[in-house]
């Protein structure tokens, strides 16, 4: 899931395009923390006769499935775009697009792979793994829709935004003409009565290089950021709803994952290769990085040619665990993607020579552990007037749920507003009585889901 099905919507922020289809000759492989278990090949009939005599069909299978999960994902955009229906609740908003995607939150991918789909556990503990790996930093533990989104993800066909990803929000800012304080960090959101909310903040001043305190009141507030058990937002005068929401959101974590870029000469056991692990747990021996890939191609602009000479030349100077830089030129730039911090002999396990290094640590999707398809969804609705658009994230995280979450937060808005068209400013199949769901409706544990029911 990219921005792909977005973009090739009706409406596209003016001055995006897609990214040039850079293609490489690298040769993707599969590590399982001791040997190579599959690498592609350069003659595509080769990597499919090395899939099939691996795999078997359960790669052709596995792709059925996901075929399948897409073309009931797609019902969101009629949902949304043309019916302008929104929902309170992240679970009426999957059952809408059809009840199969929130059974699919209900169990463990592993489970349904090798349970109901009937793969076989290689595939699943090699292949699978890899996928989600690289994509989340986690296992095939997680939940069954993470997983389908994490494998929608892994296609050819997919693409980006020439500049990077970053440009969506950018040019959707700008073409929402939004006023936008930056350097701000907002403490508390207090209700005022009378649909009047204020929000405190502390923002750095430019001229004094201060924080400063400040507050701004509000009609609408939507929340557009992770609120976990670590979050440092508070609610003020939300009444019983504000024990309500400390009791949600305490259930919730982010995954760390570390970006460790490198600038250098690769062993020559990795040159040529994009590696992915599929053992992070020790399993077969142990992987410290979850994928390993050169980036091609790198825009460096005049201040970080600069950035970069200044950190190469602090390297030569000091005696730290920081990697000396090298002599010789860079024969390329990589990307390593970890669960931890990278330390030097971790990297020279990789590189023959290191001219420059750094690194990227950020939470950037939830802990989707084991327990994850037993805890309800966080709400849409926080309450009238205030919104919740990163509840989405823990049903699956990627750029297409995000703006599907915030389009869900927009109709919402334009309900309450009665600027929307719709019948009825929410929707909702199950509770209207429209669909109900039953024990049929969830996949059993020990057998095979219906003809009918197949995804």
């Amino acid at each position: 899931m990219t921005v792909e099905l977005c973009l090739h919507q009706p409406f596209q922020p003016p001055g995006l395009s897609r990214k040039p289809d850079s293609r490489r000759s690298d040769k993707m492989c599969i590590f399982n923390g001791r040997d190579y278990v599959f690498c592609d090949d350069s003659w595509q009939f080769l990597t499919y006769f090395s899939l099939w005599y691996r795999y078997g069909f359960d790669p052709l299978r596995m792709q059925n499935r996901v075929t399948k999960v897409l073309d009931h994902f797609e019902r969101i955009y009629e949902i949304q775009q043309k019916e302008e229906v929104a929902f309170e609740q992240v679970s009426d908003l999957l059952a809408a697009m059809n009840p199969l995607l929130l059974n699919l939150t209900k169990i463990q991918y592993a489970e349904l792979l090798e349970t109901e789909f009937g793969l076989s556990r290689r595939f699943v503990e090699e292949l699978a793994q890899a996928v989600t790996l690289v994509n989340y930093g986690q296992t095939v533990a997680i939940p069954s829709f993470v997983g389908m989104v994490s494998f929608a993800g892994s296609g050819a066909e997919l693409w980006s935004v020439a500049g990077g990803n970053k440009q969506l929000p950018i040019h959707l800012a700008q073409f929402a003409n939004a006023r936008l304080l930056l350097n701000s960090k907002v403490d508390a959101i207090t209700y005022l009565g009378e649909h009047r909310f204020q929000v405190d903040y502390v923002r750095l001043d430019t001229e004094s290089d201060e924080l400063k305190d400040h507050s701004e009141e509000y009609d609408y507030v939507i929340v557009a950021t992770p609120m976990t058990s670590g979050s440092h937002i508070r609610f003020g005068n939300f009444t019983r709803r504000e024990d309500l929401l400390k009791g949600i959101f305490e259930h919730y974590s982010m995954h760390q994952t570390v970006a460790t870029f490198v600038r250098g000469s690769p062993l020559p056991s990795y040159a040529g290769k994009a590696i992915l692990s599929c053992d992070i747990d020790n399993k077969e021996g142990g992987s410290f990085f979850t994928s390993f890939s050169p980036l091609t191609p790198v825009n460096v602009s005049e201040q970080q040619q600069q950035a970069g000479q200044a950190t190469k030349d602090n390297n030569n100077n000091n005696n730290n665990d920081d990697p000396p830089a090298a002599s010789g030129n860079a024969t390329g730039v990589f990307k390593l993607f970890s669960n931890n911090q990278l330390k030097t002999h971790d990297l020279y396990s990789f590189f023959d020579v290191i001219e420059e290094v750094r690194e990227v640590i950020w939470h950037a999707y939830p802990e989707y552990g084991p327990n994850t398809v037993k805890q309800p969804f966080p709400p849409f609705k926080i309450r009238s007037g205030i919104y919740y658009l990163n509840a989405i994230e823990w049903a699956a995280s990627a750029i297409e749920m995000s703006l599907i979450g915030g389009k869900n937060v927009a109709l919402l808005v334009c309900h309450e507003l009665k600027l929307c068209n719709s019948k009825r400013a929410i929707v909702d199949e199950v509770s209207s009585g429209k669909r109900k769901l039953s024990e049929d409706d969830f996949p059993p544990k020990n057998k095979r889901w219906k003809e009918q029911q197949e995804l």
